[in-house]
C-alpha cells in the first residue's frame, strides 16, 4: 500500500475523483462493470461534487456504474445526516447513472432485517464471482489528516 497526504481538501477530493475514475475504467474493461460503495461526509461530498462536474461526468461509463452503501445511517432518506441524500445531492442527481444501478440499503422494517436483506442482495449481484467491490469510498471526519490510501 502507498500512502499519500495532501495539503488540503480539495487537492485530497481531486485525487480521489481521478483514483474513482481510473478504477472505474480499469474495471469495465476487465470485468464490464464497475462497482462501488459510497459514504457520507466532508471528504468524500468534494470529490462526489468533482466527479459531477466536466471532465469526469462526461468521461466516466456511467451506464456500468453500480453504486452501493458502505455505510449508512437509518434515516429517512430526506434527513440532512443521511448518506444516501449527502450522495444524491453532490453527485447522484448529477449524473447519467441509470437508477436501476443505484443500490440503497433500506432500514425498514430493523435496521437487522435491512442488513440481512442487503447481505442477500449483494450475494446475488455478485453472484458466483468473488463478492468485491471495486472500490470503497471512505470519509476520514475532522479528528483525523487527510490522507487517501492508494493500492
Amino acid at each position: 500500500m502507498i500512502l499519500q497526504t495532501f495539503p488540503d481538501l480539495e487537492s485530497l477530493s481531486r485525487a480521489a475523483a481521478g483514483l474513482f475514475a481510473r478504477l472505474a475504467a480499469d474495471a469495465v474493461n476487465t470485468r464490464g462493470r464497475f462497482s462501488v460503495a459510497l459514504s457520507g461526509g466532508l471528504t468524500p461530498r468534494r470529490a462526489y461534487e468533482i466527479l459531477a462536474q466536466p471532465p469526469f461526468r462526461e468521461q466516466l461509463p456511467w451506464d456500468r456504474i453500480h453504486v452501493f452503501w458502505g455505510d449508512e445511517r437509518c434515516l429517512d432518506p430526506a434527513d440532512p445526516r443521511s448518506n444516501a441524500r449527502l450522495a444524491r445531492e453532490a453527485l447522484l442527481d448529477h449524473v447519467p447513472l441509470p437508477q436501476a444501478q443505484i443500490h440503497p440499503f433500506l432500514c425498514h422494517p430493523s435496521p437487522a432485517a435491512g442488513a440481512r436483506e442487503y447481505e442477500v442482495f449483494l450475494r446475488d449481484f455478485f453472484g458466483e464471482a468473488p463478492s468485491r467491490l471495486d472500490l470503497v469510498f471512505l470519509g476520514l471526519g475532522e479528528n483525523g489528516p487527510h490522507r487517501f490510501p492508494f493500492s
